[in-house]
């Protein structure tokens, strides 16, 4: 690894320890990604379970864990 790689990876880690504290780092930004109310949505839709995910294309687990707000 090249020196400058190195400290480049040193200093970030460095920021992300100072963040985790709870400190301001210059430059860093937090993303906040909203809750969306998937049982609201397919309610919405008048779509039963398995029609929703056959609909969105993911699986049946995957519409529970997310209307369980486990995911």
């Amino acid at each position: 690894m090249k020196d400058e790689d190195f400290n480049d990876l040193m200093t970030s880690l460095s920021q992300a320890l100072a963040f985790a504290r709870g400190e301001q780092v210059p430059g860093m930004r937090v993303h906040h990604i909203p809750v969306i109310d998937v049982a609201a949505i397919r309610k919405k839709s008048g779509a039963t379970p398995d029609e929703f995910t056959h609909q969105i294309g993911v699986s049946t687990s995957t519409v529970q864990n997310w209307e369980q707000g486990s995911r």
